[in-house]
């Protein structure tokens, strides 16, 4: 089954979905809105165009998903009850306070205002994978009944991200031309992408798509090589990828297209619009779905002349775009791509065996490390076909994780909700696909409706429920075969 993007919302440094495809003028660079450290390194960001910088947190959030979902829910509306998934890296978390930690993945609050006003709907959490993770639930629920869904993804600019980023020593101080050996990092910018979509066929107008294939790192860019490996024989015109440095990070994105012709161009949303963490994905694919609807290449999307540091060229011009591979692969290890234009869609689920476990990761996480130790025991006998933490709370870190009023790098990442599957799937030697739900009691009844589907279209699912706010969690292992 093959997806049609039928419309597309954005809130975002360069301005709606309407104003990109118009050609205007590319915003430039902002000084960040917070007052500075002795620390801050980066002093520079890409806020939403046309959002009022003294929101922040839940305010800023809405601000941004309504704005997209205004622009992708025009005339004509949405059926009542047409699914909505949500994805999101940090939520909308804009201190180091748990208590706006805890509270920060609850969408009740964050969807005020829209059609899906009141609904318990969990946040698909996934790093910067969280995009493109959402997208692959939502086409699982293009089943039966249901003949559309709309994809939302929004991550926000803070303080307290960019003090974490920070800590991870990511940032750049300045934007530069993608992929290249002086990379330190990026710019951080924040989106809310909307999408509907719906199953091929008929005379539905849109831009057509293929489902996403995902993928879990075991090592240093295997299951990204995975991904492109599956579209090697496709030849896109452009892959638009993420080239967020720093260079490590680069190398490995750009050793995973070895695949794929050297002469294909590469373009990432980063230079211009920031990295836009759980929206990026989406936003790539957004971008790419624009571009070729409107037969030509948007300036948001062209890079400055050059190659990357590995030779592959830039695309600084690329006159039509008929076809794009987009990629994505998180700091997690969670990796993602799919096809932009007419889709050569695999099977509903792509075989994926076990592989050689990988070592224990340190962790200062109490949650974590139980978490390591029990996955070998529970391990199913066969892979699943898709692994899904259930998280009721996001993880708060533990003391030791704490350095006055910053987090330390390890505990960034350690809460962060795909650090979950992350370490079941290193514990199992399992690289196929590994998502988190977030989200309270309030969110059973969709949660299941989408466990529901992803069934329905044969494929086996291992759940791990863990509950709980504090430092000591349930843990619920569902891993049966069904």
């Amino acid at each position: 089954m093959g997806i049609t993007i039928t419309s597309i919302g954005l809130a975002t440094a360069q301005g709606s979905a309407s104003e990109i495809l118009s050609g205007t003028a590319l915003t430039p660079l902002q000084a960040v809105p917070w007052p500075l450290t002795p620390r801050t390194q980066c002093r520079v960001c890409r806020p939403a165009r046309g959002i009022a910088h003294d929101l922040e947190g839940p305010d800023r959030w809405r601000a941004l998903a309504r704005a997209a979902l205004d622009e992708c829910v025009r005339p004509p509306s949405p059926r009542r009850g047409t699914p909505l998934v949500i994805a999101s890296c940090n939520g909308s978390a804009h201190s180091s306070d748990p208590a706006s930690w805890l509270s920060s993945y609850d969408a009740l609050p964050l969807l005020a205002g829209t059609p899906w006003e009141g609904d318990g709907i969990p946040i698909v959490s996934g790093s910067c994978a969280s995009g493109l993770h959402a997208f692959y639930l939502a086409a699982e629920l293009l089943t039966g009944d249901v003949h559309e869904v709309v994809v939302l993804a929004v991550d926000i600019l803070s303080a307290a991200s960019h003090s974490n980023f920070e800590s991870l020593r990511v940032l750049a101080a300045h934007p530069a031309a993608p992929w290249q050996p002086t990379s330190q990092g990026f710019v951080p910018g924040e989106a809310a992408v909307a999408v509907r979509i719906t199953r091929n066929g008929g005379s539905v107008p849109g831009v057509q798509a293929g489902i996403p294939m995902l993928r879990q790192d075991l090592g240093a860019g295997d299951g990204l090589r995975d991904v492109v490996t599956a579209f090697r024989s496709r030849a896109p015109s452009a892959i638009v990828g993420q080239g967020t440095g720093p260079w490590a990070i680069d190398r490995v994105e750009l050793n995973a297209l070895d695949s794929l012709d050297r002469d294909t161009p590469i373009t990432t949303p980063a230079l211009h619009f920031g990295h836009t963490l759980g929206a990026s994905g989406l936003l790539s694919v957004s971008l790419a779905a624009l571009a070729r609807d409107a037969g030509g290449f948007p300036p948001a999307l062209r890079m400055p002349p050059g190659v990357t540091g590995m030779g592959r060229p830039l695309a600084d011009r690329v006159p039509s775009l008929q076809h794009a591979l987009v990629i994505c692969r998180a700091l997690s290890g969670a990796c993602a791509g799919m096809e932009i234009g007419p889709a050569q869609q695999p099977a509903p689920w792509s075989p994926c065996g076990y592989r050689r476990p990988s070592a224990p990761e340190p962790t200062a996480h109490g949650v974590l490390r139980k978490i390591a130790a029990d996955a070998p025991r529970v391990r199913p006998p066969t892979p699943p076909d898709i692994l899904l933490v259930r998280l009721g709370a996001p993880l708060v870190p533990p003391s030791s994780g704490v350095l006055g009023d910053r987090l330390l790098p390890h505990a960034v990442l350690e809460i962060t909700p795909a650090s979950i599957p992350r370490v079941i799937s290193r514990q199992w030697g399992y690289s196929g696909p590994a998502l988190c739900l977030v989200g309270d009691d309030r969110t059973e009844a969709m949660t299941e409706t989408i466990v529901a589907a992803c069934r329905a279209a044969g494929g086996k699912v291992a759940q791990i429920r863990i509950g709980g706010t504090g430092l000591d969690r349930t843990v619920d292992w569902d891993v049966s075969s069904n």
